[in-house]
Parts: structure tokens; sequence; C-alpha cells
């Protein structure tokens, strides 16, 4: 018969958690905060403020003919900055270089300082490349035109910053130069995105198992082309600086190339930053994001086509309903191959204690992968039956599964063992793991 629900084995001491999960309210968006701020530098090319100040920076306008260009010198620490007006927390920050090949975005660092002054960030970023100049290794040397083969002028980013608490953002060229070694700083606009309160949804991508089209092969002693990288937490969509996922063109038809994400449990999703390859942008076209669920089936209403021929760097969707699903999936539409730099998902995890295979859920096939890890003494994962995240694997766990079957309640789900017949299945499992250990 139906065995009811117990809270406790004997000498289990257990947690008591909320069950009650409601999708939070939609997180307001991190904004363009430079826009709106009051930019400074080191120098103005020519004392030309009209066409180089440093104001075209921050002008919201990201095409390479309004542009920020320091004087021409040896000796100057170039360096340019913007002053927010107040404090804000920050989530990333992307720069879009003058389109010519020159070098000088690179080997700098990107500080930030508070309304009191004091630097809470200083970073050094790409010491020996640039976001404007890189040489491509499989044509190191152009004959014909007797000078180095470089790749396409590309934006550049990072969500280093990301909550950080300040007022002033600066960037500041490390002297020496890099392996170029330019006498300018220049560039078309410098992006500071944040908002008045601390980002308190979680990227649920970062990290989590993907699965893809397989990725472009023969470049693997250059730069890696993994699906890892599109959500390695690295928002830089330079190719050559390793973090872009490429397909394989040698797949076809292109229509398809995939890219999928499998979040750790069923989650609300309020909004996804997706950033495209930069450097070179003739093979995006057509594509859509969707969302599933558990079982792999789309989520109403989240399917989204994009245009990636469109998309300079970075694309935001926000979804004010906050779906709840468990992959996030870009496909290509059109007979172009899928280059992704990263896919930032933010949300909150709808997963409930004891749902160790995270598809929202607390039932039988939650127990079996409990009853299938115990006893683990160490190095246990949730979805091997670690429900209060020791490491172990023990009653304790199962306690907290028993304590939330069934979940949904209602849902049908098979008996559940009574904490008798647990600890008699302890008792046998941790017999056998002992005669296991024994010497021969």
């Amino acid at each position: 018969m139906q065995c009811k629900l117990k809270r406790a084995l004997v000498g289990v001491a257990i947690a008591t958690w909320c069950t009650c999960y409601q999708s939070p309210d939609a997180f307001a968006l991190p904004t363009n905060l430079a826009t709106s701020g009051t930019a400074s530098a080191s120098s103005v090319y020519a004392n030309d403020t009209a066409n180089y100040g440093p104001a075209h920076a921050n002008d919201g306008d990201r095409s390479p003919d309004v542009i920020w260009h320091s004087a021409n010198s040896n000796t100057e620490t170039a360096w340019w900055q913007v002053d927010l007006g107040a404090d804000y927390y920050l989530d990333r920050v992307q720069i879009f270089p003058r389109g010519l090949n020159q070098g000088t975005v690179g080997n700098f660092k990107i500080d930030v300082l508070d309304s009191s002054n004091t630097v809470v960030f200083s970073q050094t970023f790409l010491p020996d490349s640039a976001t404007d100049r890189d040489i491509t290794p499989s044509t190191p040397w152009n004959l014909d035109l007797g000078q180095y083969d470089f790749s396409g002028w590309s934006a550049w980013g990072t969500n280093a910053v990301r909550n950080v608490h300040g007022q002033t953002v600066r960037i500041e060229r490390n002297l020496p130069g890099d392996a170029f070694n330019p006498d300018a700083m220049t560039f078309a606009e410098f992006e500071v995105y944040g908002q008045n309160a601390p980002n308190t949804l979680s990227n649920l991508a970062l990290g989590q198992p993907v699965t893809a089209t397989p990725p472009l092969t023969g470049y693997e002693q250059y730069v890696d082309v993994q699906p890892a990288n599109a959500n390695d937490g690295n928002i830089d969509p330079n190719f050559w600086h390793g973090s872009v996922y490429h397909s394989d063109p040698g797949i076809t038809p292109f229509a398809g190339h995939f890219w999928q994400v499998e979040l750790a449990a069923v989650s609300n999703i309020d909004y996804i930053n997706l950033f495209a390859r930069n450097d070179y942008t003739d093979n995006h076209g057509f594509a859509k994001l969707s969302i599933l669920d558990a079982d792999g089936v789309l989520v109403p209403g989240t399917e989204q086509e994009i245009d990636l021929t469109q998309i300079p760097y970075d694309y935001t969707i926000d979804f004010a309903d906050n779906p709840a699903g468990k992959f996030v999936r870009i496909e290509t539409l059109s007979d172009n191959i899928l280059e992704l730099s990263e896919v930032e998902v933010f949300g909150t995890s709808t997963a409930v204690p004891g749902d160790f295979n995270g598809d929202g859920n607390v039932d039988g096939a939650d127990f079996v992968a409990w009853q299938t890890h115990f006893p683990t003494a160490s190095g246990a994962t949730m979805a091997d039956g670690d429900a209060n995240g020791d490491g172990a694997v023990d009653g304790a766990d199962f306690v907290i599964w028993q304590t939330h079957f069934p979940y949904p309640s209602g849902s049908g789900a098979s008996p559940v063992p009574e904490p008798a017949s647990i600890l008699l299945i302890g008792i046998g499992g941790l017999l056998a793991w002992h005669l296991c250990r024994r010497p021969s």
C-alpha cells in the first residue's frame, strides 16, 4: 500500500526547505551607462577635439568613423575614462575599435574607481595582442604585400567587472606597448553596462554541459574552437583569442548547425545574452534561439528568430514572463555555420531539494539516482544523490528526497520506501562496501 511520508530517520537531523516556487520579478536589464557619463582622456590627436575628442567614444555611435584618438607619443601613457556620475553596479565593458588594423587597443588595463576615488577593480587585458590587430597564424607573412596578413578588427568585451560597484571606468595603455609598439590609442566606442542594484541572478549556463555540431578541425595547433568556449565565461569575440565556438563547415547542409546547453535544473529564465564572433562576420546568417523543457520539448512562446548578420557583437533577449526551461538551444536556419563567443543565461533555478536529475520533479527516478550512488563518502554531486551539498551520499540525503516526495504533489509517483527498509538497504550497502575494502 502507499507508504506515508516521514520526516526523519533516527539520529539524522534535517533542514527544512521552502517548496513554494514562483517566478521571480523580471530583473532590470543592464544598460549602457557610459552614454550619460563624462569622458576625459590623456590627450587628443592634433588637439582636434571636434574630430578626435574623448566624447566621441561614449556618444552611442559604434561606427568606426567617429573616434577618440590620443596624441601620437612614444612617452605618453595613453588613457581614456568615463565618469558615470554616481556609483553603479557594473555588468561588463565593451570596446568597439576604429576600423583599421592599428593594434592600439592591446596590452591595457581597466580600472574602476568608486565615488571616493578608490580603485575597486584593476586588471590587465590582452598583454600580447590587440582587439584591432591580430596575426592570423595560417598565413603569417604575405609575400605580395610584404607584411603580416591580419585578420579583421574586432570588438572586445569583458564581464570581469560584473557587480563591481564604481563610478569611473578607465582604460590605460601599459608601457612599453604591445608587440606592434603603437604610439597612440584610438577606438570608436567604450561601453559600460550596469544598473543601480547588484545583479542577483546567476549565469545558469556557465560551465554547464554542452552538445553541439562538431567544431571546426584543422586549427587545433593555433586556436581552441570547442563548443565549451561558448559558456566559459569569456565574452571576447575574437576567433584568434581562443574563446569562440566555430561549427565545422565540412558538415552540410549548414542549416541545422546547433549549440545547446543543459542547465543544472529547470530554471526560470529572465534574459539571455548572446555574443557572436566579431572579427569575421561573413559566415553569419539566420538562427533561432529556443528554450526547451526537461524532456527536450519547446517551451511555448520562447522560440526567437535571430538575424546574426545584424548583430555586431552582443544581443540580449528578454523574457518578460520568465519561462521555465532546462535547455537553451541555438540553431542555424540559413546556409551558414554557427560561431558563438558566449551565451549567458540569467535566471533563477527552480530546483526542488531531492530533484537529483534536474527535471523539475521529485520522483522514483531521483530515488534510483540516490540508491545507485549510496553510500558515497566524498566527491558526490547533486546528480549522484547528494541533496545537502556535503559531498556524500548518505541517509541524510534520502531524508531530504523523501521529505519532498512527490513533487509536484499528487503526481502519481511510486510508493516511498519506509525508513526501516531504507536502513536495511543502507546496512547492506555499507557491509558490501566494507567487504570490498578488506585486504585480499
